[in-house]
């Protein structure tokens, strides 16, 4: 149920198929490309450890190719950052704490004995204050990776324009 909720919401496809002797998938690797490009099989590299029959191991291969549009596609998401980011060294964080400080946690985490929904609650509640005490701003999309440094920047202009 996990996994079909990441997958649909996230739109991931994933990538592990392998049952154990149970008949159960344990392991998860999920993706955004497409599933094509990736192999997974039971690791036949022997481990210098016992191997347990319920827990086999996997191997999963990435196949790239410079040919290939994908290899393009995945070094492209290297250079976008999130549009919206939080400027956390601009937060007002005195007013922050002052207003968590002011709520009655008791309160505010009383539920029928369900911690999923006063950690929802909880999370709910610190979201609502970054957002409000936290200023963000727009990122627009790079011409270059975030790692990049001022001389390989230099190198890649030069060589562009020789």
């Amino acid at each position: 149920m996990f996994t079909s909720f990441m997958c649909d919401f996230n739109n991931f496809s994933q990538l592990i198929d392998i049952k154990n002797d149970l008949g159960n998938v344990l392991d998860l690797a999920f993706t955004n490309l497409q599933t094509q490009y990736f192999t997974v099989e039971e690791s036949s590299d022997p481990l210098p450890i016992k191997i347990d029959k319920n827990h086999p191991p996997i191997q999963l291969t990435l196949k790239l190719s410079k040919r290939k549009k994908i290899v393009k596609n995945f070094i492209c998401d290297l250079h976008k950052l999130p549009e919206k980011v939080f400027c956390y060294k601009q937060g007002d964080y005195i007013s922050m704490v002052n207003n968590l400080k002011n709520l009655d946690w008791e309160e505010v985490l009383k539920t029928p004995k369900d911690l999923n929904l006063a950690l929802e609650k909880f999370y709910s509640i610190i979201n609502q204050n970054i957002k409000e005490y936290i200023p963000s701003k727009i990122i627009k999309e790079l011409k270059f990776p975030v790692w990049a440094s001022p001389e390989y920047k230099s190198i890649i202009f030069q060589k562009k324009i020789a």
